[in-house]
C-alpha cells in the first residue's frame, strides 16, 4: 500500500475528524431550533403572557376603583366601587337576560342575597348594556355568564360559565367566615 493511500484511509478513519463533522451538523441544527423557539417565543409570548397578565391570571384579579368621593361610571361601577372600598366580599356577575346560563345562574344569586344579606355585596352587569361597555372591556369579558368573587382585600376568583349553587354558597361562606 502506498503511504498516500494509507494517510487518506487514517483521515477517513479519524474519530476527531468524525467528531468534527457530527458536531458541525448538530451545531447547525441546534442552531435551527434555538431559532425557531426565539421566534415561537417573540409571537406568543405577548399573545398568552400579556393578556395573562391583564386577566385573572390563575383566576385572580385586582381591580382599580375609582375615587369613591368623586364617583363616575355607571351604577354597577359605583357600586363595585363602594363595595371594593368599603373591604366587602362581592360578587360581580357579568350576564345577559337571554343566554339560558345567565338566567339560571341569576336566579341562584336572587335565591342567596337573603342568606348573605349585610355580609356580601352583589353587583349585576348585563353585557347588553352599552352603558356598562367600560367594565366589560375592564374585565375583558368574552364569555358569559362571567362572575368575579372578591375577597375583602379585593382579590377575586374567576368564574366562567354557571356556578352550581352550593359551590359559590360555600365559595362565599368559607370567605364571610374567613
Amino acid at each position: 500500500m502506498s503511504q498516500e493511500k494509507k494517510t487518506k484511509e487514517s483521515h477517513a478513519n479519524d474519530p476527531l475528524k468524525k467528531a468534527g463533522r457530527f458536531l458541525r451538523h448538530n451545531y447547525l441544527s441546534a442552531i435551527i431550533v434555538v431559532l425557531v423557539l426565539l421566534a415561537a417565543t417573540l409571537i406568543l409570548y405577548p399573545k398568552f403572557f400579556s393578556q395573562a397578565n391583564r386577566k385573572a391570571s390563575s383566576d385572580t384579579k385586582k381591580t382599580t376603583m375609582t375615587d369613591p368621593e368623586n364617583p363616575k361610571g355607571t351604577a354597577a361601577q359605583r357600586a363595585l366601587d363602594k363595595a371594593l372600598a368599603e373591604n366587602q366580599i362581592t360578587v360581580l356577575c357579568f350576564h345577559s337576560d337571554t343566554c339560558k346560563p345567565c338566567v339560571e345562574l341569576s336566579a341562584i344569586i336572587e335565591g342567596i342575597k337573603p342568606q348573605f344579606q349585610r355580609k356580601v355585596a352583589f353587583v349585576s352587569v348585563l353585557v347588553g348594556d352599552p352603558e356598562e361597555q367600560s367594565l366589560i372591556q375592564e374585565y375583558e369579558i368574552q364569555m358569559i355568564p362571567t362572575t368575579f368573587i372578591f375577597n375583602k382585600k379585593g382579590t377575586a376568583q374567576k368564574e366562567i360559565g354557571m356556578i352550581p349553587r352550593d359551590k359559590l354558597v360555600s365559595t362565599l361562606e368559607e370567605m364571610v367566615n374567613d
